[in-house]
């Protein structure tokens, strides 16, 4: 059966973000101060480390909202929001190989609506047999994903087990990479950086619409009181021929703006938000339409 909340949460996915795997970094002293033998001057000019922190049985709790807007020329607007309790359980460390954590999606709330779909689902309320969607999206909850991220955050590996066609879509490692990707690391192969630095990304994912290819810069635009905030910018290119049957599809603009708190003293995202834009044309029947995507993705850690 197809469910229209999975294609919605995809879509989102695909454009939510990406991480990408840079040459770990050598040994060095990250997130200390130079010793110069003199005083520091200015706190925020020091070195921050960004790397992850988890000991083994630690436990973190975050809330992740996704919200997409389609809007095009007639009457087919649409509009979903999913809003996913996520748990972090850390079951093993190793300071050389990183740490394997057991990522748990312990709520769901999902809404759709469009000309043919008008529906709200909530996990935490009883189920509903005259609901179609209520039984496939109940499955969620309690789904386990195990991921292993190495010493920088980046995720070297994630999911596996045989997956339906709906949990695949949640548990697949291209989507636990770019959309869970900014919880485990802002920055990724040499996770230490100065106010004022930035970098560069690109990463690649292949999906139904084709292969996307992100291209974004970061920024340290401030660091106090063992806060790190990281601004992003970019944009997004797609190669449709590998596309899975869909629709001759092309990005012809995008925006992606984002913002991240991550808390260097606890090793861990406090809070990340992510505002993108889409024009997308799309051949079909050889007549051109074109939509706007408009998406929001906001993760906040439950303290």
């Amino acid at each position: 059966m197809h469910v229209p909340f999975a294609t919605a949460f995809l879509a989102g996915s695909l454009l939510a973000g990406a991480a990408l795997a840079q040459p770990r970094p050598a040994p060095d002293r990250a997130g200390q101060p130079e010793r110069t033998g003199q005083p520091e001057r200015d706190p925020a000019a020091r070195t921050v480390d960004l790397r992850p922190r988890f000991t083994k049985g630690q436990e973190v709790r975050y809330v992740m909202v996704l919200e997409s807007k389609k809007s095009d020329a007639g009457d087919d607007d649409s509009s979903s929001r999913q809003e996913i309790g996520l748990l972090l359980r850390c079951t093993a460390t190793d300071p050389e190989k990183g740490a394997t954590l057991e990522l748990v999606y312990e709520s769901l709330k999902a809404s759709l609506h469009t000309g043919l779909v008008d529906t709200e689902f909530d996990s935490s309320k009883p189920p509903n047999p005259d609901d179609i969607y209520d039984a496939a999206l109940r499955s969620m909850v309690g789904l386990k994903v195990p991921v292993t991220i190495a010493p920088d955050g980046n995720v070297t590996s994630a999911g596996g087990g045989t997956q339906n066609a709906l949990t695949a879509q949640f548990t697949g490692a291209d989507i636990i990479r770019s959309v869970m990707g900014p919880i485990f690391s802002p920055k990724k192969g040499q996770p230490t950086v100065r106010v004022g630095e930035t970098w560069k990304t690109e990463s690649e994912m292949h999906g139904l619409m084709g292969r996307m290819r992100l291209e974004m810069t970061h920024s340290l635009a401030s660091y106090a009181g063992g806060k790190a905030v990281i601004e992003t910018s970019g944009k997004a290119l797609l190669d449709p021929s590998e596309g899975a049957g869909a629709p001759l599809v092309r990005i012809t603009d995008s925006t992606i703006q984002g913002r991240t708190v991550w808390n260097a003293d606890a090793g861990l995202l406090d809070e990340h938000s992510s505002r993108q834009r889409f024009v997308i044309d799309a051949l079909v029947n050889e007549q051109k339409i074109s939509t706007t995507q408009d998406m929001t993705v906001n993760v906040t850690r439950r303290k």
